[in-house]
């Protein structure tokens, strides 16, 4: 993945989570529900344990050790509008800063998932977007910058490693990048793709 190239960094949880050089993360399936996950360092050191109610409800990150929740993240659903995602950041169990909350838009496609998210930048004080391209198969999805056919700009890469029947991902993020943001962002799109298939293969089998 090249370098994020524009001047201005993309920060919408905190800036102490912006890193000045390219990450890498792994997210780890603990088994074939597919319902929890471990985030892994590059160096394969959890950090995170990350897992779900259900597909249309809420996720949360936890510590691994004592499963104390640092972030939790809920998909807020509308019939006549985009869908929001709100993030809570919480210490001690207790929210510690005011609600984060992006719109995500499903784009209509044949061939892949798509979304738009617009959230608040802190870096530039601006509302911008976020463009999600998914194969069906997770083996190529990507988040750019503004959207792809216009000049949109690669922030960050995340693509399946399969082990047995177990879900991994490989997440590869851009510099002057809010990782938190993007670890959050990729978990949610994920439960959300996961939920359109499980509605899709009931209303198949109907």
């Amino acid at each position: 993945m090249t370098a994020y190239t524009r001047n201005n960094e993309i920060c919408a949880i905190d800036s102490k989570y912006i890193s000045e050089k390219k990450s890498t993360f792994y997210l780890i399936s603990d088994g074939v529900l597919r319902k929890k996950f471990y985030i892994q360092d590059k160096n394969n050191k959890t950090i995170f344990k990350s897992s779900y109610k259900s597909f249309f409800n809420y996720g949360v990150l936890k510590d691994p050790n004592n499963d104390e929740i640092f972030f939790k993240y809920d998909n807020i659903h509308h019939f006549t509008k985009p869908n929001d995602l709100i993030i809570n950041c919480l210490e001690n169990g207790k929210e510690i800063n005011p609600s984060i909350i992006c719109s995500i838009k499903r784009k209509r496609s044949l061939k892949h998932f798509k979304y738009n998210v617009i959230f608040y930048n802190k870096a530039t004080g601006n509302y911008e977007l976020l463009e999600i391209i998914c194969s069906p198969n997770y083996k190529n999805c990507s988040i750019y910058h503004g959207e792809k056919n216009n000049n949109g700009q690669l922030i960050c890469k995340f693509n399946i490693i399969k082990n047995f029947m177990k879900f991994n991902f490989k997440i590869e993020i851009a510099s002057k990048i809010d990782v938190m943001f993007m670890l959050i962002l990729v978990n949610d799109i994920f439960y959300i793709i996961q939920g359109r298939k499980a509605s899709a293969a009931a209303a198949a089998a109907a």
